[in-house]
């Protein structure tokens, strides 16, 4: 590993546990094992290196959406379930630049560009299971996405403060958004089997 990397993995470390302040250039350099000269050789400034370390952490991995919809129920839940727990594990970094965004509101586009790549990859493979369904109309392929995102987001920073509003059982929560964004779509199961067909309407919701 050599410094530029020991750097960001100790900036990383050190800021999702006290924050911008707290982060300072000695701590993280110390960490590090380099000095702070190597640290502003390399790096310029703190914020330069913090944006970049939070940018480095994007623990979802090989977990994609395949190209072609085969199985949109299996290979959603694998996808979602992989994003929330990727959520989960950089729950405190999240909150620590969330908490840091009113001081220091250009951290923001940095917490923001990974996931932008997840949804942007969210909504092409909806929009192409919807075209497999040409029955399928007037699907709200965007903001179903939006929906199904915001709920893993939420699910993952909240439950732990607010975990009555958030599907019970936890290990269940994930299948249920997954249901709810396919039925949204106009895309439901149409058998036990686990085969799938476009839906003529959505569910009803609420008292009949």
């Amino acid at each position: 590993m050599d410094n530029r990397e020991k750097l960001l993995h100790a900036a990383g470390r050190i800021y999702a546990e006290v924050g911008f302040r707290g982060a300072t250039t000695r701590r993280i350099a110390d960490e590090a094992g380099v000095n702070e000269v190597t640290l502003f050789r390399l790096f310029g400034s703190k914020s330069q290196l913090i944006a970049e370390a939070i940018n480095c952490q994007d623990p979802m991995g090989a977990v994609s959406l395949p190209r072609i919809p085969v199985d949109p129920w299996r290979e959603l839940n694998d996808w979602c379930a992989g994003h929330a727990t990727a959520l989960r594990e950089m729950r405190a970094t999240i909150r620590k630049t969330m908490a840091d965004l009113e001081e220091h509101p250009d951290m923001g586009p940095h917490l923001c560009r990974g996931q932008t790549v997840h949804f942007n990859e969210l909504v092409a493979y909806a929009q192409r299971l919807v075209a497999l369904h040409p029955s399928v109309r007037d699907a709200d392929v965007a903001t179903s996405c939006s929906m199904l995102f915001s709920a893993l987001f939420g699910d993952a920073m909240g439950r732990d403060i607010m975990p009555m509003v958030y599907p019970q059982p936890e290990e269940g929560a994930t299948a249920r958004y997954v249901e709810t964004f396919l039925r949204s779509i106009g895309v439901a199961p149409s058998s036990a089997s686990g085969a799938w067909s476009a839906t003529s309407s959505l569910p009803a919701v609420g008292p009949a």
